[in-house]
């Protein structure tokens, strides 16, 4: 089952917020505006296995 992202999963016997996760640990978004430069994509590339299957997002 693949959760929302605002639903809290157990990750390592620890319940956590994947989104709150995920904003605790990248930067803030507003820093990167001085280090990037042209035509830029910054996101996370997610793998894990649905249905019995790896899957990849």
């Amino acid at each position: 089952m693949w959760a929302s992202g605002i639903e809290s999963i157990e990750f390592q016997v620890q319940q956590i917020v994947p989104i709150q996760f995920l904003k605790a640990l990248l930067p803030d978004p507003a820093s990167l505006g001085p280090r990037t430069v042209g035509n830029t994509c910054i996101g996370c590339m997610i793998t894990g296995v649905k249905d019995g299957k790896e899957k990849t997002v």
